[in-house]
């Protein structure tokens, strides 16, 4: 009796061992996130695809992405078009229940953003999409006379806040193609609200060159472009023959 219980008791204590050592180690797995993006008018930008990521449309320079679950936070930061494909794959994450926070940054501002949940295991995958945290703004220009989009290639144009912060690149990200009237505008999604200007718009040729400007449009001493509705602003530039560049 005493033989049996001792072995018993021994046979309690092995598996009582790995309750009493060091937690087993977290596995690790492979996760890819794509993403698309979705302004304040219900337009998307993107289709999950190569051919058309949506980062330029939507003018996004930058995604940030946070994960939070059983081994911590893992976070990385990646060009929009990271080689222009729509999305990114993180390497060695812990595996397990997660949550996660994907946000779209434009000049280091905040302009998209989405969360989400899920389990992270295998070699998961994910499609999301940023919705747009600020309105839009759209920007009408007139050509002068004699000067229409056939001898345009596209309109240039810097947008400014009022103490001349600039949030917006043409020859950075959006690159709009000249249309005729009345599609002669563009849309800036996710603009924060706040006062604006234009540096310049500008029309520009195949060259890149500008063949028709108009300088400081909405900046001081002009009246501002005032961002203050959701449904965005629309503001008109009447465009110049000019071969002097904008200060």
């Amino acid at each position: 009796m005493n033989r049996i219980t001792a072995a018993a008791l021994a046979a309690l204590l092995v598996l009582a061992l790995p309750a009493c050592g060091p937690a087993p180690a977290p596995l690790f797995t492979d996760v890819t996130f794509f993403w698309q993006f979705l302004d304040g008018d219900g337009i998307l930008y993107g289709d999950y695809t190569a051919r058309n990521p949506g980062c330029n449309a939507a003018n996004v320079d930058e995604v940030w992405i946070t994960i939070s679950g059983p081994g911590g936070v893992t976070d990385m930061v990646v060009p929009c078009t990271n080689g222009l494909l729509p999305g990114v794959t993180l390497t060695f994450v812990p595996t397990g229940p997660s949550t996660w926070l994907i946000r779209g940054l434009r000049q280091r501002f905040q302009v998209f953003s989405v969360t989400g949940a899920g389990q992270i295991a295998g070699l998961p995958s994910f499609d999301t999409t940023l919705e747009a945290n600020h309105p839009n703004m759209d920007l009408a220009y007139e050509l002068p006379l004699g000067l229409d989009c056939s001898s345009v290639s596209g309109i240039r144009f810097e947008l400014n806040n009022i103490v001349g912060r600039v949030v917006e690149y043409s020859d950075q990200n959006q690159f709009p193609t000249c249309r005729p009237p009345p599609s002669n505008f563009f849309t800036m999604p996710s603009i924060p609200i706040g006062t604006y200007g234009f540096r310049f718009v500008a029309a520009v040729n195949v060259l890149g060159q500008s063949v028709a400007q108009e300088c400081g449009y909405g900046l001081p001493p002009q009246q501002p472009i005032v961002q203050v509705a959701p449904s965005g602003t629309l503001a008109t530039a009447l465009l110049a023959y000019t071969t002097v560049a904008c200060p």
